[in-house]
């Protein structure tokens, strides 16, 4: 959003989460369930916004073992 201001608690959610941006104005944070045969939205607390949550810890691995084969697979391509 041009001229928003910047959304720090966004903004430090995202880097705790493994991905960070700057995220400028509102944001919205919300949870589905999803596997594949059924799919609906649920609760996310205040409590899920810690630094500390199962979510965000999960999310942080998930984005390094990301990070890391992106790395990888440069470097492969690389390397030829």
């Amino acid at each position: 959003s041009k001229g928003a201001p910047k959304n720090e608690r966004a903004c430090q959610i995202s880097f705790a989460a493994g991905r960070p941006m700057e995220v400028r104005g509102d944001a919205f944070f919300g949870r589905v369930y999803d596997d594949q045969d059924d799919w609906g939205r649920r609760d996310f607390t205040m409590k899920d916004c810690s630094s500390d949550a199962e979510w965000l810890l999960s999310a942080k691995e998930a984005n390094k073992e990301g990070q890391a084969s992106n790395t990888a697979s440069t470097m492969n391509l690389k390397n030829m």
